[in-house]
């Protein structure tokens, strides 16, 4: 049985990303972003200092992407609450992290976003796959 302030926890945790009016519709008939806020939901009702997140917006169209990156840079301003995320999309990942790592073949860089993130996404455009068929990240900025 769940209790009651458990049960309050969760209603706060889904408002807090969005979703509360969705509380009692089906996680099934959830859209892909839908679905994304309810997991984020459910971490954060446990009040977490933490929260890992893995390819949070893979397979998301392009608006879904953004709505959730935007929910997952204001987390830990409202939260006091670290976030650690790992993604293959930098270009959109790098307007809404304040810290990143970048671990590719023979390259490894950490760091504040605004001291070097001007040079981290050149040199992912510069990056080719082991075997030279393909480049990473070659999109414009």
């Amino acid at each position: 049985m769940v209790s009651g302030e458990y049960r309050e926890a969760v209603a706060r945790a889904l408002e807090h990303v969005g979703i509360g009016d969705l509380r009692d519709r089906p996680f099934k008939d959830l859209s892909g972003g839908q679905k994304q806020r309810v997991l984020i939901a459910r971490a954060l009702a446990s009040d977490p200092q933490i929260l890992v997140l893995d390819e949070p917006t893979n397979g998301m169209d392009p608006s879904s992407r953004i709505s959730i990156l935007d929910l997952i840079k204001q987390l830990p301003d409202d939260d006091a609450l670290t976030i650690t995320m790992v993604s293959h999309l930098l270009d959109d990942v790098a307007n809404h992290v304040q810290r990143i790592a970048l671990v590719e073949p023979g390259v490894f860089l950490v760091g504040d976003i605004n001291v070097f993130g001007f040079l981290i996404i050149p040199l992912l455009r510069q990056c080719s796959s082991p075997d030279g068929s393909r480049r990473f990240f070659s999109s414009p900025r």
